[in-house]
């Protein structure tokens, strides 16, 4: 068993430094990470990805699945499993006559697993849960001699989005196989990360002042 002490600590050597990876870059390009926690990450395995992240009904006996702790049991005694996942995305975005496309990529998981005994299985992991990041401006005007803008002359201001974080999900699992058809399992998890969201306002048309406000999360 001792190599299993050294694989689990080499493990969570890797996940720390992972940790401080993701917690500077969300991994996302969307607009649409302003709102909520950002993009939601489905915490499956390439193997349920390619399946329409099918998970809970899943049991593959080569695949590490945490949508179903159950399915632990599923490997043989003799297997230790160890998974390292990433992904890339392409965003297109059209606004009017603007355009914009870029390219993302991420960590997406490392998974372990491996049987405690004959008919009891552990596991072991850490997945990104979401992923803020975005920047985008804006320029707008308000007419002169209105609510607004009691002056003669048009308002014209440009408004600045900057967004970054997410959160991730380290998970421990176990599962155990009472008889051949019955197999239970539970995941506990542990959800921690900090978000940030930045927004400026730069008046263009009159002289003044350019205003800032941030907001962050830390969870």
């Amino acid at each position: 068993m001792n190599y299993i002490y050294k694989i689990t600590t080499l493990f969570f050597f890797i996940a720390i430094v992972i940790c401080k990876s993701t917690a500077q870059n969300g991994g996302s390009s969307s607009p649409y990470t302003r709102f909520g926690y950002g993009d939601i990450n489905f915490t499956t395995s390439v193997i349920n990805k390619s399946m329409g992240n099918l998970g809970v009904g899943s049991r593959i006996k080569n695949n590490i699945n945490p949508t179903n702790p159950a399915s632990y049991t599923g490997v043989d005694t003799l297997t230790f499993m160890f998974e390292v996942g990433g992904y890339a995305n392409f965003y297109k975005f059209q606004y009017d006559k603007q355009k914009d496309r870029s390219l993302s990529g991420n960590f997406e998981y490392l998974n372990l697993l491996f049987p405690i005994s004959k008919n009891i299985s552990f596991s072991l992991g850490l997945n990104p849960y979401s992923s803020v990041g975005y920047d985008f401006s804006r320029t707008d005007s308000i007419p002169a001699n209105t609510a607004t803008n009691s002056s003669n002359e048009t308002y014209i201001y440009k408004e600045s989005y900057e967004g970054s974080g997410g959160l991730n999900q380290l998970y421990g699992g176990i599962a155990a196989q009472f008889f051949k058809q019955i197999s239970l399992g539970v995941n506990l998890s542990y959800i921690y990360g900090n978000i940030h969201h930045y927004k400026a306002h730069m008046p263009l048309s009159v002289s003044g002042l350019t205003t800032a406000q941030k907001n962050s999360l830390f969870i």
